[in-house]
């Protein structure tokens, strides 16, 4: 309701139909969300109103009942008593469902929950002492990231290996360009490498901000690389093994794998979820120089594992991003849902 329900009904339904019905879809959007403001707790005691008062205009007398008009004292309730997560109805009505399950004997239906939970409750007291046994309460989780294999407490946190590889591993020999590409964006997030990255701007002549992008872009990986090989030569105090072993870049032999855990979360390439009923390969990534609001969304292609002198290991996501420039990009039609090409 809160995300198919417009998307389903905006083409096929009249203006005055599909308005209040996607006005709807997002009153409960922005009332179930994890952090709630007052302010727009209050908004929405004002639109839902509105709302219902469209309504009223469509559907039926017999539609109304007293359920359609609690949800004008949902953004009230939210106020004072805080996220609907905590008190909604879905983890009750899934305990109701495993009790029904315990009944065996149709004649005697309380009798059986009551014997069935006594037996499971005792089980899970009883588990709590077996040692070596993975219960409930001590297996890992699904979407486990912890890497046995991992290199943790380097020197500098980008080769902290986080997260784990999913599916079998492929190895092939990076192209140059795009070895090139994937060890700028690699210096790029490493904050140990900032202050080289201004110390070469600032070693540019002077030129259009265009042209020192272009120049960065090209020459600043061979310029880091000299530098702090020349720096590691003259006993710099500063340039630690892992900071030269970064600048020197990776090997040419890279690993692809077809999903990656992180997080708690579980990411798979569009090929690998091409047989599956789950879609796990959107990408988002948020902010750019020119706004750090700015959304990009992409399709993961393919997970690589660039390996660095010391076989220190880097996991990059491959993605395809759409284009997300207001004109050519995404349209935002008179509902308000943004479409992106």
């Amino acid at each position: 309701m809160q995300r198919l329900l417009p998307l389903a009904i905006r083409r096929l339904l009249p203006k005055e139909v599909c308005e209040p019905l996607i006005e709807l879809s997002a009153f409960f959007r922005e009332l179930c969300c994890k952090t709630l403001q007052a302010g727009d707790l209050d908004d929405l005691q004002t639109r839902i109103v509105m709302t219902l008062c469209k309504l009223e205009m469509i559907f039926p007398p017999s539609f109304f009942d007293v359920m359609v008009h609690l949800c004008i004292h949902l953004p009230m309730e939210a106020k004072i008593a805080g996220p609907v997560q905590t008190r909604w109805m879905y983890p009750v009505e899934r305990f109701l469902r495993t009790l029904k399950s315990y009944v065996r004997n149709k004649a005697h239906p309380e009798a059986s929950i009551a014997e069935a939970y006594i037996g499971d409750e005792c089980l899970t007291f009883c588990s709590r002492y077996i040692d070596g046994v993975d219960t409930k309460f001590n297996r890992p989780r699904r979407n486990n990231d912890d890497n046995e294999s991992s290199s943790r407490n380097q020197e500098m946190d980008i080769f902290d290996d986080v997260g784990r590889p999913l599916g079998k591993e492929v190895t092939e020999t990076l192209d140059p360009e795009w070895r090139r590409k994937a060890h700028l964006y690699v210096l790029n997030n490493c904050k140990e490498v900032w202050p080289f990255i201004e110390e070469f701007k600032a070693s540019l002549p002077p030129m259009k901000h265009s042209d020192v992008i272009k120049r960065y872009n090209s020459d600043f990986p061979t310029w880091l690389r000299d530098h702090v090989t020349r720096l590691k030569q003259q006993g710099h105090v500063h340039v630690s093994r892992d900071l030269h072993d970064l600048a020197s870049g990776p090997i040419m032999r890279y690993k692809k794998y077809t999903g990656y855990i992180v997080n708690g979360y579980r990411f798979h390439t569009l090929t690998r979820e091409q047989s599956r009923k789950s879609q796990n390969s959107g990408v988002l990534s948020r902010g750019d120089d020119s706004s750090p609001q700015k959304e990009y969304y992409g399709i993961l292609e393919e997970v690589w594992e660039l390996e660095y002198i010391g076989r220190r290991k880097i996991h990059l996501f491959k993605c395809e991003w759409f284009d997300v420039s207001r004109k050519s990009g995404y349209t935002v039609d008179e509902y308000s849902i943004m479409s992106v090409r």
